[in-house]
C-alpha cells in the first residue's frame, strides 16, 4: 500500500499521496516505495520557505524513513525561481536524506535554477537530472 503525505502533516493513506499546504507533494514512485518523488508546487524563495517550517521538512523526511526509501527526486519543473531560502531548503533535505544513505536528485531544473546551482558549485553537491519532458 502506497502512502502519501501532506506537508501540514495530513497523512491520507487511501490515496497514496501527500500534499503540504498546497507547496509540497510527496508521492511513491513504485510498489516497493524505495523511490519517491517529491513536487513543489511553488517557486522556491521566501514565501514558500516561510509555509515549510522545519517540522514539515521533518515529517516527509520521516515517511520516507519510516518507507524504507533509498531514493527521493525532487521535481523542480514548475518551479523557475530559487533563492538563498530555497537553497537552504534544499541542502536541508539533502542533508537529512544524506544521513539515512539515501540518494537525492534534482529534477528538470529551469535553465535559471540550473545556472545558480552552477556558480554556487552545487552541481557538485546534488545530482542533477533532465527528462524529456523537462527540456
Amino acid at each position: 500500500m502506497f502512502l502519501t503525505t501532506h506537508f501540514a502533516v495530513l497523512a491520507h493513506k487511501k490515496t497514496n499521496r501527500s500534499t503540504y499546504h498546497n507547496t509540497m507533494n510527496l508521492n511513491p514512485l513504485n510498489d516497493t516505495q524505495t523511490e519517491w518523488r517529491l513536487t513543489l508546487g511553488d517557486d522556491i524563495d521566501l514565501e514558500t520557505y516561510r509555509r515549510l517550517e522545519q517540522q514539515e521538512v521533518d515529517a516527509v523526511c520521516q515517511t520516507l524513513f519510516r518507507a524504507g526509501a533509498a531514493k527521493l527526486i525532487v521535481d523542480l519543473t514548475a518551479n523557475k525561481r530559487l533563492d538563498s531560502l530555497g537553497l537552504q531548503l534544499l541542502l536541508l533535505i539533502y542533508k537529512k536524506c544524506a544521513e539515512q544513505d539515501m540518494q537525492m536528485v534534482l529534477l528538470n531544473p529551469s535553465n535559471q535554477i540550473r545556472r545558480i546551482l552552477r556558480i554556487l558549485q552545487f552541481d557538485r553537491i546534488f545530482v542533477i537530472e533532465q527528462d524529456e519532458g523537462g527540456l
